[in-house]
């Protein structure tokens, strides 16, 4: 089923598809990949953090992941491949999400996984260049780089949010983070959730951080 999914990231990156499973805690994370600054495998992703203790799902591009792995050389930490998605894993598990997402320059939309504290955590660019949803449905969460994807996961009957449609059709877009589609959100610019899990998969507390507070790009 994950593959039938995943055909609608195809546009995202054709070149190779792969998962990451948590048994404990029933998360799969799919990956469709595009391969432009690290062609070898040790650009694959979902990547884990030299650590173990850290999975992530990135699409975008750091402009300035050089400086992140500068940081990194001044703790004497090395790692293989030299892709900006390793710099961005290697620097958030060393410096923390918050330091990291004001430090980096980019385009990007992620998620994250913490194995250590149980949680998982969706982020997106100051001004929202990458697309990221998420739904909550039966204390499942589930989330995209596409609204498509929703439509192809089993038991999930999508419905237009007509409120949403009629700003649509009166501004041309659909602002903070409603969506087309009822109980379906968008990760607002310049921001990240915190979910947090527990051993049964239970969702038990949503924290939204504005890292990037900027008050004339943040209401769109």
């Amino acid at each position: 089923h994950i593959e039938e999914i995943l055909t609608t990231l195809n546009k995202r990156g054709p070149d190779k598809k792969d998962f990451f499973q948590n048994h404990d805690l029933k998360i799969l994370l799919g990956h469709t990949r595009l391969s432009i600054l690290e062609l070898s495998k040790f650009g694959s992703q979902p990547m884990l953090s030299t650590s173990k203790e850290l999975t992530i799902s990135f699409n975008g591009e750091i402009y300035n992941h050089e400086v992140l792995r500068n940081d990194l050389k001044q703790k004497n930490l090395t790692y293989f491949g030299n892709s900006d998605t390793r710099s961005l894993i290697e620097h958030i598990y060393n410096f923390g999400i918050s330091y990291t997402l004001n430090k980096i320059r980019g385009m990007f939309a992620f998620a994250l996984f913490d194995a250590v504290n149980d949680n998982i955590i969706l982020a997106r660019d100051a001004f929202g260049e990458k697309p990221l949803y998420y739904l909550i449905q039966n204390n499942t969460l589930y989330f995209s780089s596409t609204l498509e994807a929703f439509n192809k996961i089993q038991n999930i009957n999508l419905e237009i949010n007509k409120s949403s449609l009629n700003i649509f059709l009166k501004r041309g877009y659909i602002p903070y983070s409603e969506t087309i589609y009822k109980n379906v959100y968008k990760v607002e610019k310049g921001s990240f959730i915190n979910f947090k899990l527990d051993r049964n998969s239970n969702i038990l507390k949503q924290d939204i951080t504005f890292w990037f507070n900027n008050s004339e790009i943040k209401n769109k």
